[in-house]
């Protein structure tokens, strides 16, 4: 339906503005993972560490803010369709712990 709906720059601006909100999602995840977890094996290290992590989580939250302030219908609509998936997920978490349940049972 997206793919019908617009131009190919309209549907590439809705794509990099939902994998800039991902990949600062991936920034705050790796800083909350090394907060909560310290004595956790790293199989890597995050070069200058917290710098590079922060540095990176302003740039893509500014990349973000600016392409909502360019685009402000496309990327809400963007933002729109990605917190459509967010009812799909806890029912698909809940529908998977059911079946886990029901596993351990027999």
């Amino acid at each position: 339906m997206l793919a019908l709906s617009g131009t190919y720059e309209e549907l590439y601006s809705l794509f990099v503005f939902a994998v800039w909100i991902f990949f600062a999602l991936t920034a705050i995840a790796l800083i909350r993972l090394r907060i909560s977890e310290p004595e956790l094996s790293r199989p890597y290290k995050a070069w200058a560490y917290p710098a590079s992590p922060l540095i990176f989580l302003v740039a893509a939250v500014a990349l973000t803010v600016n392409l909502w302030m360019v685009r402000p219908v496309r990327s809400t609509l963007g933002l729109l369709v990605i917190l459509c998936g967010v009812p799909c997920f806890y029912r698909w978490r809940a529908a998977a712990e059911v079946r886990a349940a029901e596993r351990e049972r027999s």
